[in-house]
C-alpha cells in the first residue's frame, strides 16, 4: 500500500514507510503494532508499555537503558499505547540524532534500529514471564491513575457518557484499561498478551528525517530483524478501525450524584459519517463553529450571553459517528442549559451562523493541519491516518476541502446529528 506518496516497503514482516525529509535535523522513527481492541484483554495492552520500559534481555534496567541511550548520542525512546477506533496501538518511537551532522559516524542508524530490535522483540522475560516485582510496581501505578480520572470529575462525566452511549460497541471499552482487571494480571499472562500482539499485529514502521532513502532502507533490513520470518501481507493489511452507525431510537438520560460544586453535563450525539466519508469534512467545520474556539455558537451564547456555563465545548471524534458536547454548570441550571444547547443544535442546522464565523472556523482548522506538517510526529500521524482509515488524503488534501466548505455543507452534514445520551453528574441538593 502506498502512502501518501511515500516510498512505502515491505521489509521483515513489517510495512516501512521511507520518508526522507529536510525540515529536520535529527530523525525520528516510529514502530507501531495494530490489534483490534477486545475487552479481555485491554488492560494487559494498557499496561504494556510501562513493563516494556522496564527494560529488555540486553539492557535490563532503566540505568541499562539511559546509559545505551546516551552512548546513541542522546537519543531518546518513548513506549506508549492507545485505542483509535476498533484498534489498540502499540508505540515505539525514538529521536535520533543525524549521523551526517557527526564527524567520522556511519553507524549510528544502524546501532539505533539495533537497540529498537532489542527492546521490541527482546523484552526482559525469563521462564515465559516478565518480572514479577516489575509487573506488581507498575499495576500499583495504573491503579493509581485509573482511580486519579475517576477523581477528576471531567474526566469521570467523559467516561461514563461513552459508557451509557456506547454500550455494545468497541467504542465503549477502556483504552486506559479497568481497575478490576488488575489483580489477575501476572508476569506469565502479561508475556502472553504480549506475545499475541507481537504475532497477530499489522507493523507499520515510519523513519523520517534527512537521510539517503536507500542507505535507510538497507540498514532497516539488517537492523530490525525481529519480524523477518513472517508474512506481512497476510496479517491485517486491510484492517478497519470503523464501526458500523447506530441511529438514535430513544435519547437516554442519565443522572447521578455527588458531593460536588460544580455540576457536569456532556451530551454525544451521532453524527453518521467518520473519515471515511465525504461529508466528514463539512461536520468538522460545524463541529468548531458549535463549540471549537472562543467564538463558536456555544461558547458565545451559553457561556457569555447567559452565564450558564464554567467552560464548554463541542469535539468530534472522526474515527467514529460521535460528536460530544461538554460543559460545567450550576446544577439548577440544567433544564435551561439544555434548551440554550438545543437551539445552537438549530442554529448549526438551519444556518443561523455568519460568514464570518464560518471563515474565522476554517482558518482554525487550516491553521492546525498546516501545523500538523511542522514536526516529524505530524507527518508520521498525517500517514499512518491514512493507513488506519483506508484512505488516501493527507492533511493538505483536507485543507483543500475545508477551504471548499460553505454554509449549505455544514447545513447538509449537522441535519444528520441526531441526540443520543445526556449525562448528567450533579449534587443531591440541585433541583
Amino acid at each position: 500500500m502506498e502512502a501518501n506518496g511515500k516510498n512505502t516497503l515491505l521489509i521483515n514482516g513489517m510495512h516501512v514507510h521511507i520518508m526522507p525529509s529536510k525540515k529536520f535535523k535529527t530523525n525520528t522513527v516510529e514502530v507501531k503494532f495494530q490489534t483490534k481492541v477486545d475487552r479481555e484483554t485491554i488492560t494487559r495492552l494498557a499496561l504494556l508499555p510501562t513493563v516494556l520500559r522496564r527494560g529488555c534481555l540486553t539492557y535490563p534496567t532503566k540505568a541499562a537503558i539511559q546509559e545505551r541511550l546516551d552512548d546513541l548520542y542522546g537519543a531518546a525512546i518513548g513506549i506508549g499505547g492507545w485505542k483509535s477506533g476498533t484498534s489498540h496501538i502499540l508505540n515505539f518511537q525514538m529521536d535520533m540524532a543525524n549521523e551526517k551532522f557527526i564527524p567520522n559516524e556511519n553507524t549510528l542508524a544502524a546501532d539505533v534500529f539495533a537497540f529498537l530490535n532489542e527492546m521490541i522483540f527482546h523484552p526482559n522475560v525469563h521462564n515465559g514471564a516478565f518480572d514479577e516485582a516489575v509487573v506488581k510496581q507498575e499495576k500499583e501505578t495504573l491503579r493509581r491513575h485509573l482511580e486519579a480520572m475517576k477523581d477528576n470529575k471531567m474526566s469521570y462525566a467523559n467516561v461514563r457518557l461513552i459508557d451509557e452511549m456506547a454500550k455494545g460497541e468497541v467504542y465503549a471499552i477502556h483504552g486506559q484499561g479497568y481497575a478490576e482487571d488488575l489483580q489477575a494480571i501476572n508476569g506469565q499472562n502479561l508475556y502472553e498478551a504480549y506475545e499475541q500482539v507481537v504475532n497477530s499485529a499489522r507493523v507499520d514502521v515510519f523513519i523520517t528525517g534527512d537521510f539517503n532513502p536507500t542507505l535507510m532502507e538497507e540498514t532497516i533490513r539488517t537492523s530490525l530483524v525481529g519480524l523477518s520470518e513472517r508474512n506481512a501481507v497476510e496479517l491485517h493489511d486491510e484492517m478497519t478501525i470503523f464501526e458500523d452507525f447506530k441511529s438514535v431510537s430513544a435519547v437516554k438520560e442519565v443522572i447521578e450524584h455527588e458531593d460536588i460544586q460544580q455540576a457536569k453535563l456532556h451530551i454525544g450525539y451521532r453524527t453518521h459519517t467518520n473519515l471515511s466519508k465525504a461529508d466528514c469534512v463539512p461536520m468538522l467545520v460545524g463541529s468548531m463553529l458549535l463549540g471549537g474556539y472562543m467564538g463558536s455558537l456555544l461558547f458565545m451564547n451559553v457561556r457569555e450571553k447567559h452565564s450558564l456555563a464554567y467552560y464548554v465545548s463541542a469535539s468530534l471524534d472522526a474515527f467514529s459517528d460521535k460528536l460530544f458536547i461538554y460543559s460545567g454548570i450550576a446544577g439548577e441550571n440544567y433544564e435551561k442549559t439544555m434548551q440554550i444547547v438545543d437551539e445552537q443544535i438549530i442554529a448549526l442546522q438551519t444556518g443561523e451562523f455568519s460568514d464570518n464565523a464560518l471563515e474565522e472556523a476554517k482558518s482554525l482548522l487550516i491553521n492546525d493541519l498546516k501545523g500538523s506538517q511542522d514536526s516529524a510526529i505530524g507527518l508520521i500521524d498525517d500517514v499512518y491516518k491514512q493507513i488506519l482509515t483506508g484512505t488516501s488524503k493527507s492533511s493538505i488534501d483536507y485543507i483543500e476541502e475545508v477551504a471548499a466548505v460553505d454554509k449549505a455543507a455544514v447545513m447538509q452534514a449537522a441535519s444528520k446529528l441526531e441526540k443520543d445520551t445526556i449525562f448528567f453528574l450533579t449534587n443531591k441538593e440541585a433541583n
